[in-house]
This record gives structure tokens, sequence and C-alpha cells, in this order.
């Protein structure tokens, strides 16, 4: 009985792994190592709007890429040893 529920649990997943693929898709998985106060603040930010980690992980850099709130791009013209 259990063998029988685990098999159908896997075959559910693998089903779902493959139907929710989108052949279309650009996205890619990425790996990165994050400060444990960062991840807890990321983990507020998504438990305070209800979405995934992932998520927030995802709208942070399409915001970076665009420029919006990016400390980096604002102070690009400075660099360490140029005052």
């Amino acid at each position: 009985m259990l063998d029988i529920t685990l098999m159908q649990c896997a075959a559910k997943v693998a089903n779902h792994m493959t139907s929710s693929r989108n052949p279309d898709s650009r996205k890619r998985r990425v790996t990165a190592l994050l400060e444990e106060e960062q991840i807890t603040e990321l983990e507020a930010i998504a438990d305070r709007n209800r979405v995934s980690l992932a998520w927030v992980v995802r709208d942070a850099v399409a915001a970076y890429l665009t420029g919006q709130r990016s400390p980096l791009r604002a102070s690009a013209d400075v660099r360490p040893g140029s005052d």
C-alpha cells in the first residue's frame, strides 16, 4: 500500500515537472551565496507580500537591471581611490 502511494506521488511530481516546463521559456537556474542577514530580510519581504523567496529575488534582479534603486548604478562614477 505504501509503495503504491509513493509511486503515485512520484508519478504526479514527474508529471507536474514535465507539464510545468515551458519549452519557450528562457529562464535558467542560478545559484548565489548570500549573507544570513540578507536571506532573513528577503524572507521577511516574501512573507509580508505573500510571495515566494524566488519571486522576491527575481523581482530584485529585474529592478536592478532596469536601474531602479540600484546603489551601484547610482555610484557608477565613484570608484575606490578616485576621490
